[in-house]
């Protein structure tokens, strides 16, 4: 029998009433557990479709059984799944829960929506971020299917403060009338900067978001939202940045990447070409690993990976790892492998997350959770870990923060450890911009430019 706690019972009641409403707590609070709640007292519904990543359809279905929903009235429309029927309209009135992910939702949304037309349902999405950009063609697929479902649930632990836009779809789905398009929910709440385009075009964007206590009082009456402090009582965590200096070869590489990010006009100004955070990539794996870039780098063994491997030691009890690039992911899993570290794996793709979750909690002589960062920073409960490695970072703020979450969350009896490595000026200014939490991606290249100019030799690049 689930037990929920009083804030669980209250957002569960207020789901009730409002009939489409969003949940805006923070990641590690049991929003799965208050929408399934949610779910089951709707008794004007009499489906549901549950909107969810990819990775995270066989853990909502875990959840499920739970309340003890039979297995043979959930359906989950994963890829494997779908190819075994004739037709998406043949699943829809078939089961009463139906599981899908975000492009399958998209790809079958017109037979969705006269389904939607003809019969009660009940549309739940997880991660609703996902849906945060107007433009995007699943944002439109949800908008549509807005319009005529009986009741729907938008939930996202993601902080509003990091993106205020993504606010303003969601409100469209739950309350139609709030804003009248989305200059007006911009202009209310933001002030503009006025900036020209290459084409030579004045525009203007949002430089600060000043009315953000406003934006919280707007959109309360369709919201709820409570955060993992003002209902748990978590045990500290404790942020350990380890400097693990570059070894020689890697180095001369390091430097070799980065003369070719800057030029010097005739003036003596130094120009950065890269544009786009994405261009840092090549920085980043030289930094971590690399063998990414050359498999034939002199060395058995990285200083960082010694490193991994006495923190893995000197540290008590199961530890998460998480990295960014796959090449890493499977050099750590030989590493683990020669050294007699047993471990689970999670990539991008895999099937048996919910498995190695389960594994990784129950079985005490597994004691590393290894996974990408990108197919793991959301919906995994690994508090039975207490100590999290960053192995390698990236500029994302929502990934770093949510992987915490993984371990700093309910159930969670120990002190929580959050080692970050990092060994260049790239990762070091990585871990400046998760600290101090700068999202803008045009800051974050002067940043990067104004730190590299003090120690880039200027000679080199004439």
């Amino acid at each position: 029998m689930i037990k929920l706690f009083e804030h669980q019972k209250r957002h569960a009641s207020f789901h009730l009433r409002k009939r489409k409403s969003c949940d805006f707590s923070e990641q590690g609070t049991g929003k799965t557990f208050t929408a399934i709640t949610t779910m089951l007292h709707a008794d004007d519904c009499d489906f549901a479709i549950i909107v969810t990543p990819k990775h995270l359809l066989y853990n909502w279905k875990n959840d499920l059984l739970k309340f003890n929903i039979p297995e043979s009235e959930i359906f989950i429309a994963d890829y494997d799944n779908l190819r075994k029927i004739d037709n998406f309209k043949t699943i829809l009135g078939k089961y009463a829960v139906i599981l899908i992910n975000y492009d399958q939702f998209r790809i079958n949304i017109s037979s969705i929506v006269t389904f939607l037309t003809k019969n009660s349902v009940f549309i739940i999405a997880d991660e609703a971020h996902a849906i945060g950009n107007p433009k995007t063609k699943i944002t439109k697929a949800f908008l549509r299917a807005s319009k005529y479902v009986k009741r729907l649930l938008l939930m996202t632990g993601t902080p509003i403060s990091n993106s205020p836009e993504k606010v303003y779809p969601l409100m469209r789905m739950v309350a139609p009338g709030l804003y009248r398009n989305k200059k007006e929910f911009v202009y209310r709440y933001a002030i503009m900067k006025e900036i020209r385009t290459k084409g030579g075009r004045t525009i203007f964007i949002p430089d600060s978001w000043v009315g953000l206590p406003k934006l919280y009082k707007d959109i309360a009456p369709y919201s709820v939202r409570v955060e993992k402090d003002q209902v748990f009582d978590l045990p500290e965590r404790i942020f350990v940045d380890r400097f693990i200096p570059l070894e020689k070869e890697q180095e001369k590489m390091y430097q070799k990447i980065l003369i070719e990010m800057f030029y010097i006009n005739e003036q003596g100004e130094m120009f950065l070409t890269v544009h786009k955070l994405a261009e840092f990539i090549r920085l980043r794996q030289v930094s971590s690993n690399p063998y990414l870039l050359e498999p034939n780098y002199p060395s058995d063994i990285l200083e960082r990976e010694k490193s991994l491997l006495e923190d893995i030691k000197n540290y008590d009890g199961k530890k998460v790892i998480f990295c960014e690039f796959v090449g890493t992911f499977n050099r750590l899993q030989e590493l683990f492998k020669k050294n007699g570290i047993k471990y689970v794996a999670v990539r991008g793709g895999d099937k048996h997350i919910s498995e190695k979750q389960e594994q990784f909690t129950k079985d005490e002589s597994i004691e590393v959770f290894l996974g990408v960062r990108a197919a793991c920073y959301t919906g995994l409960n690994l508090q039975v870990a207490s100590t999290l490695i960053n192995y390698e970072l990236s500029f994302d703020l929502l990934m770093y923060q949510q992987s915490i979450d993984r371990i700093h969350r309910w159930g969670q009896k120990n002190k929580v450890v959050v080692i970050n490595y990092y060994s260049s000026d790239i990762e070091q200014l990585i871990l400046n911009v998760l600290k101090n939490k700068i999202s803008n991606e045009r800051e974050v290249l002067d940043l990067f430019r104004k730190k590299i100019e003090k120690s880039i030799d200027k000679a080199v690049l004439l």
